[in-house]
């Protein structure tokens, strides 16, 4: 638990307030009976969740430890508020021959991960989407959608950025007078079917606080991992800081976020414009360090601190993106030929005159996956121009490919792309290449991002345009 972690320098909190009968008087008074149910969530409240999940699998067991940390900085118009939300998880892994040469000791885990996110919540739990949230930032996991109505007994809500849907059902016996009710949720992603897995979850909703207090998880995976998971997440504490400082918060919030985002630009372009690499790293530091000498929220400062740290390593990457990616951008593309999954030649000579996408993947890449719908998307858009967009496949199994192609529905084609990946020098997946008319490599998009299909339809339509021009 984080405790007293959102203490600015100059401010005292207020009282906190665990899970006891205080915390009830505390909290505004409230309707048992209210229908249907809402979460009651205001400027200055912080909610503090802890939790564990253990997946067993047949050589040994993944243990999760995380926490989750909401502040209302902000009362929106429709109710809901504003969070800041810090997340942190650690994983240790055991293995049935750790058993027994060492006996069933204690699970070690690696230092945790920590990340900051901010969200709009409404009272019936819709979450606004933003790019802080990401993928590990999933705030239904512990404030999942309400029913529409009192009477409506099975809901669904979706998540754009990942294509998850969850399907909420409440039975019929949970609505009576009583202090709390179960809230069943399936979810389902877009991956379920590429690596055979389910995720449930049940959560105890309290009327009178209007808060989840209780989640319980359970997971299925077929694929690389196969076993099964359990996870219980708590309530841990309710505690009200002062509303001005929430207000100060929200303001600092909104400086980390932006100087945030313009450094990840700056490191993006540094691993892509080598002769300026040195100057772009030199600034994004320099940003996070001006921002470092006027905020005084303790989790920004933390977060910066942790940021800046991991500067230097950060710029190692890019400074070795950027050497490797000089010997590919604006160089003519490797000669090859190869297959698609039909049977057909395809060879990049014969793409010459049209702009090529190269979205280089395998089953077992899960950024790879969740970044396939947005490559249809790029496709699509394309569709009937001089545009060329392929699936690059490395899996050595076959099947491993046409089943990935069938469940999500892959329009473009797919090649077999073994031994390929080298001579562009792709290391990281999903890598998407453009290659532009005169078979020049013009662009190059490491990692996954919510925005990929933005950045990559904006970079062919300007080689669309400089040809164009050119007529």
């Amino acid at each position: 638990m984080v405790g007293s972690l959102w203490r600015a320098a100059s401010v005292v909190l207020l009282i906190p307030v665990g899970m006891t009968g205080l915390a009830r008087a505390c909290e505004k008074p409230a309707d048992v009976g209210a229908k249907p149910p809402r979460y009651k969530i205001h400027v200055g409240q912080e909610l503090n969740y802890d939790g564990t999940s253990k997946f067993e699998y047949e050589n040994g067991a993944l243990h999760y430890k995380i926490s989750w940390t909401l502040l209302a900085v902000r009362q929106n118009v429709d109710g809901g508020c504003r969070f800041l939300v810090r997340h942190t998880m650690a994983h240790g892994q055991n293995r049935e021959r750790d058993k027994k040469t060492e006996g069933n000791q204690e699970v070690r885990f690696n230092p945790e991960t920590v990340s900051l996110a901010w969200c709009d919540v409404s009272p019936d739990g819709r979450v606004v989407d933003n790019p802080t949230l990401g993928f590990t930032m999933d705030v239904s996991s512990i404030l999942p959608r309400l029913p529409g109505d009192a009477e409506q007994r099975a809901w669904q809500s979706e998540i754009a950025t990942t294509g998850a849907r969850h399907e909420y059902t409440m039975p019929e016996q949970d609505t009576g007078e009583t202090d709390s009710l179960q809230i069943q949720d399936v979810a389902k992603s877009p991956t379920d079917e590429i690596y055979l897995s389910t995720s449930q979850a049940r959560f105890t909703f309290d009327k009178s606080r209007g808060l989840v207090d209780r989640i319980e998880t359970e997971t299925t995976q077929g694929f690389g991992f196969n076993g099964k998971g359990t996870g219980v997440t708590k309530l841990t504490s309710v505690e009200r800081r002062d509303p001005n400082l929430a207000t100060g918060v929200a303001v600092e919030m909104s400086d980390y976020f932006a100087v945030k985002q313009e450094y990840d630009e700056l490191l993006a372009r540094a691993g892509k414009e080598p002769l300026r690499t040195a100057e772009l790293l030199a600034t994004a530091k320099a940003n996070l360090e001006d921002l470092r000498k006027s905020v005084r929220t303790e989790p920004i400062v933390e977060q910066l601190d942790r940021v800046i740290s991991q500067h230097e390593q950060m710029a190692k990457y890019a400074e070795e993106e950027a050497k490797r990616l000089a010997e590919v951008l604006g160089k003519p593309s490797p000669a090859w030929e190869t297959t698609d999954l039909g049977g057909s030649t395809r060879s990049i000579e014969a793409c010459r005159g049209k702009v090529v996408v190269l979205d280089f993947w395998y089953r077992g890449c899960g950024w790879c996956i969740r970044a396939m719908p947005q490559v249809k998307q790029v496709a699509a858009h394309f569709q009937g121009r001089p545009v060329e967009v392929f699936g690059m496949n490395t899996d050595q199994k076959e099947d491993d490919a046409r089943f990935v192609v069938e469940k999500m529905t892959l329009t473009y084609p797919t090649l077999k792309a073994e031994g390929l990946p080298e001579k562009y020098g792709v290391q990281g997946f999903p890598t998407l290449l453009i290659i532009d008319q005169a078979g020049m490599v013009r662009d190059v998009h490491v990692g996954y991002s919510p925005t990929l299909a933005k950045s990559v339809i904006a970079s062919v339509e300007k080689l669309l345009a400089n040809q164009d021009a050119g007529k």
